[in-house]
């Protein structure tokens, strides 16, 4: 019968989240994103050059304060933020530096 044909679809494939909800997700998480939105606005790729992670920091604290954003970030949130994007740190005795990028101010 069709509860057992449903169930059985339900059990091998789970249920399928529709495009339009998965879309209009992401567009909501992209808006909230106001660290990826500083990253995207106010820092240059230029490869070989770094930015120290404080200098950093206060840059995005700044920024969040001039555009309204009520959040502030300490520079061990903002390198675990920049690692889970994928960038790159180094690490020069107690300085930590984000690769390739430049502040664009």
């Amino acid at each position: 019968t069709w509860c057992i044909k449903g169930a059985g679809k339900y059990y091998s494939s789970g249920l399928k989240v529709p495009a339009s909800i998965i879309d209009a997700s992401n567009d909501y998480l992209d808006c909230e994103d106001v660290v990826g939105e500083f990253l995207k606005t106010q820092l240059i790729a230029i490869s070989g050059k770094e930015v120290d992670i404080d200098r950093l920091e206060a840059a995005a604290n700044d920024w969040f304060n001039v555009n309204n954003h009520n959040n502030s970030i300490n520079s061990k949130s903002l390198k675990k933020e920049l690692k889970d994007r994928g960038n790159s740190i180094r690490r020069s005795g107690s300085k930590y530096y984000l690769k390739d990028y430049d502040l664009a101010s």
